[in-house]
């Protein structure tokens, strides 16, 4: 079985445009980026994390 783009974008827990909303903006916004609670990405296993803590 072969893996669709749609299923990759789909496994894929970066944030892309943080900025969107206010309370989750950071400096990273328009890069794949993980926020803390969000563990590591599948699709992006070289995201820069960044600790909302």
């Amino acid at each position: 079985m072969f893996s669709s783009r749609k299923d990759t974008t789909m496994r894929c827990l970066c944030a892309y445009d943080c900025a969107a909303d206010p309370a989750t903006a950071c400096g990273l916004s328009g890069t794949y980026h993980l926020h803390s609670e969000h563990g590591s990405c599948p699709t992006h296993p070289n995201a820069v994390v960044v600790w909302d803590a």
